[in-house]
């Protein structure tokens, strides 16, 4: 399994109720393939940059999950068909980030980056 995340931006005068109904409604068809959800965030109303559909704001929810490749159409096919969601992204993100885990390098494996800007040494 991959670890994806989606960002649904829906339409600003949707209710709280009609946002846990497509919550819901996204939670049970991953797990239904197979996945799994790690974690939902409700961002709330923002001010888009542009106007989508002649809205200037959209109801943020974004989704960390894993799933098999396959899903993803499912889940698109979904999203596109509901008449409340102005857009969505999907993003694979891999095992690690999507669970919230991450890797971390022994120190003596970091090497401090150079600074580009300015010469080498040598060469003044």
């Amino acid at each position: 399994m991959r670890g994806y995340e989606i960002i649904v931006i829906a339409v600003p005068e949707i209710t709280e109720d009609e946002v846990t109904t497509i919550t819901n409604k996204l939670t049970e068809t991953i797990t239904q393939l197979q996945g799994k959800v790690v974690k939902v965030e409700k961002w709330g109303k923002r001010k888009l940059s542009h106007k989508i559909k002649k809205n200037q704001k959209g109801y943020y929810v974004i989704f960390y999950f894993m799933a098999l490749p396959q899903a993803i159409k499912e889940i698109e096919r979904i999203l596109r068909y509901n008449e409340k969601i102005l857009r969505y992204q999907t993003i694979l993100t891999g095992v690690a980030s999507a669970v919230g885990e991450t890797l971390a390098l022994p120190e003596e494996e970091i090497s401090p980056k150079e600074d580009i800007l300015s010469p080498p040494e040598e060469a003044i």
